[in-house]
């Protein structure tokens, strides 16, 4: 066996993303995605690794930790491979295009890192999966036999592999099929996504599915949308607000969700979310923010609502940068113990804590038992109610949360020094997105007007790094700036800047988003059905154009944007966005009908288009519309949008400008494209919007 060569080109060390500029340092001789690395692989003979990572991902950094730094493993991939490496954040069109490449061959999901064995001359993968360990295991091979036996496939079975990507190329081609029907009911198909849901609920510990169990911020949001839109029925459906509200409250109280620093892991690796994998990043975040802060309102509920707030926090204080945009997120340190910066010995809990605080914690965490890690330490996770551990305490609900909220103080500053993360710095385009949106929806549910600041302060540092010439990137950091950006940034972003404006109006936010639409219309709309692609015209040719209806780990960027096309177009009454919006509904009908729970984001927006979307402008003297805001921002309403434009203020559109200023405030209310209603007292429109509000005086 050759001895491994030692990269001396370092090529990765040259990129712009961070998470390649990291695997630079290892003894396998990586190539970045280009013709460089096929045409050497062809002209070599040798068939292509392709490993597909992100930063925030632990089991990334432990594969390039373990097996891509093993000398025998790098031996072998430096001898018959040509090794190329991919950041998902920077490329999400490759690791979609080879994620449904691998689902197409395995039957089985995909996930990171992602391992896809391709030939040269089509760049079509032969063989694939994700996490491969450099050692032999009871289950799974070294990955160097794994190399070695691939190889020696590729070079013996030319025909057969030919047959199989031909095959391959086949499915891919008709999973973007074009096709396009008539909208179907939204109230038929809402209630079979909630049938569906139901059937995967997990009636005692909430969440919907097995182990590993990941939040799903969407189908949270999806059932109180469903609950709130049974509400002038006769019967509420109070089991969806149940399902919702069961795994948003076992969540919360968790392991998954980090109860001493704030902010959510990425999944639980068990059914009870007691034990996270170690890893947390800024999309994940921002989705629960907007989930908590809506179900804060909606519910009542304070745990929620300190949720949202917590959960917030963590955003302002852990990820945001100087210059106001938020980074990708934290990954703990790559090693065989990847919770020792959040898992906790017995004794130092109670070394850090008097003795009354510790009683609380013991009780509320249920220190008392088995370590839940396996290992005589506690990941903490709430084993009982603040209520119980009140009682049994034998004092108020007060009492016990002041000596939790205490404990939490000391065993945060305990840990802040032994804290081992990974900070990857790089700014996403389409998760700063998402952190603007969430931070505008928790502005005005639970009132805070920093985070509409900080939500203001990321669009527009977005604006100035990544918006030039009616384009976006998909990223920026201190290395580089990355690619032109994929449909996700462009409608994430427009989601965003619709959102802010509901929250504060600025006239220049509502001009940076008529030029997004404009960029998806122009960019991005499949001529044969009007659906949109993930990737522009313009773009890079793959094995297959990615395309996506359904939800996976993020929102589906058709989805998103239908509804705030939609939502662009009735606030400044420009129906050709509306048309774009019913043309992407129409394409995704199909997928909708053969499984609504997967297309929650699509469901969103397809009730708002049919019931249609209730608009409320409010117009008068500055301080007064603010008050009208906030009272109405109270209420949790997913199918209207309200819009606080003070008198005065410049550069409307004329649907917006022909809704007359007085000297007090009015309230504007439509729904659709119809003519707008004027109501001059906040009583009529109260009574209008016919939704309860305890009034205050005005």
């Amino acid at each position: 066996m050759p001895q491994t060569t030692v990269n001396t080109v370092q090529r990765l060390s040259q990129e712009s993303s961070y998470f390649l500029r990291q695997q630079a340092r290892q003894p396998v001789e990586w190539y970045p995605w280009g013709e460089v690395a096929f045409q050497t692989a062809a002209e070599q003979g040798k068939p292509v690794l392709l490993s597909i990572g992100h930063g925030t991902s632990h089991w990334c950094h432990r594969m390039a930790d373990e097996s891509f730094s093993d000398p025998l493993v790098a031996s072998v991939l430096n001898h018959r491979f040509i090794a190329i490496k991919v950041d998902r954040d920077q490329r999400p069109d490759i690791d979609r295009a080879y994620q449904a490449a691998l689902q197409a061959l395995t039957q089985e999901g995909g996930g990171w890192p992602l391992t896809v064995f391709l030939t040269p001359h089509d760049r079509m993968p032969f063989f694939g999966g994700t996490y491969f360990p450099a050692t032999a295991s009871a289950t799974m091979p070294g990955f160097a036999d794994v190399l070695t036996r691939i190889a020696d496939y590729y070079e013996q079975s030319a025909a057969s592999i030919q047959s199989q990507t031909e095959q391959l190329r086949g499915l891919l081609s008709a999973s973007t099929r074009a096709g396009r029907a008539p909208l179907g009911s939204s109230q038929e198909t809402v209630q079979q996504a909630r049938i569906e849901l139901e059937q995967k609920f997990d009636g005692q510990f909430g969440g919907f599915g097995g182990a590993p169990k990941f939040p799903q911020a969407g189908l949270c949001e999806r059932l109180l949308r469903t609950w709130e839109s049974s509400q002038h029925q006769p019967i509420p459906d109070l089991q969806a607000l149940y399902m919702a509200s069961l795994t948003m409250t076992r969540m919360a109280e968790s392991g998954i969700n980090d109860l001493i620093r704030g902010g959510f892991f990425r999944y639980s690796t068990d059914l009870y979310w007691r034990i996270p994998c170690y890893e947390k990043t800024l999309t994940d975040n921002a989705l629960l923010l907007a989930l908590y802060a809506q179900a804060a309102i909606a519910t009542g509920d304070p745990l929620f609502a300190s949720t949202a707030t917590t959960t917030g926090d963590w955003l302002l204080g852990d990820l945001r940068n100087d210059d106001g945009s938020f980074s990708a997120g934290h990954v703990g340190v790559p090693t065989t113990d990847p919770g020792a910066s959040y898992v906790w010995d017995r004794d130092r809990i109670a070394a850090c804590l008097d003795p009354d605080d510790d009683a609380a914690f013991a009780i509320r965490f249920g220190l008392s038992k088995t370590p839940n890690t396996g290992d005589g330490r506690w990941h903490l996770h709430a084993e009982r109610s603040l209520e119980e551990t009140a009682q049994a305490l034998g004092i108020t609900r007060g009492d016990a949360e002041s000596r939790l909220a205490r404990g939490v103080a000391a065993l945060r500053n305990a840990r802040e020094p032994r804290i081992g993360v990974l900070r990857d710095d790089t700014v996403l385009t389409a998760a700063n997105a998402l952190a603007v949106r969430g931070l505008a929806v928790a502005a005005r549910a639970i009132g805070r007007a920093d985070y509409a600041e900080a939500a203001a302060a990321a669009l527009d540092c977005l604006r100035r790094n990544v918006w030039s010439e009616g384009r976006l990137r998909t990223s920026y950091s201190r290395y580089g700036i990355g690619v032109d950006g994929y449909l996700d940034d462009y409608a994430y972003l427009l989601d965003a800047t619709l959102e802010l404006l509901a929250t504060h109006w600025r006239a220049d936010d509502l001009d940076f988003a008529i030029a997004l639409a404009d960029a998806i219309q122009s960019r991005f709309v499949d001529s044969r059905d009007g659906s949109l692609w993930f990737t522009a015209e313009d773009a890079e040719h793959l094995i297959v154009r990615p395309k996506s209806f359904a939800d996976d780990s993020v929102p589906s960027g058709n989805g998103v944007a239908a509804r705030a096309l939609n939502r662009l177009g009735l606030l400044i009454g420009k129906g050709h966005y509306c048309d774009v919006a019913q043309a992407v509904l129409e394409a995704a009908t199909p997928h909708l009908q053969r499984r609504p729970a997967a297309h929650a984001t699509l469901l969103d927006a397809l009730e708002e288009f049919s019931r249609p979307l209730e608009q409320v402008v409010l117009r008068g003297p500055e301080d007064a519309v603010r008050q009208w805001h906030r009272e109405l921002s109270r209420l949790y309403a997913p199918q209207r949008m309200v819009y606080a434009i003070a008198t005065g203020t410049d550069a409307l559109p004329p649907r917006l400008r022909a809704l007359p200023e007085t000297p007090d405030a009015v309230a504007y209310v439509s729904r659709g494209l119809q003519e707008p209603e004027a109501f001059r007292t906040f009583p009529a429109l109260i009574h209008r919007l016919r939704d309860g509000i305890e009034l205050t005086e005005f």
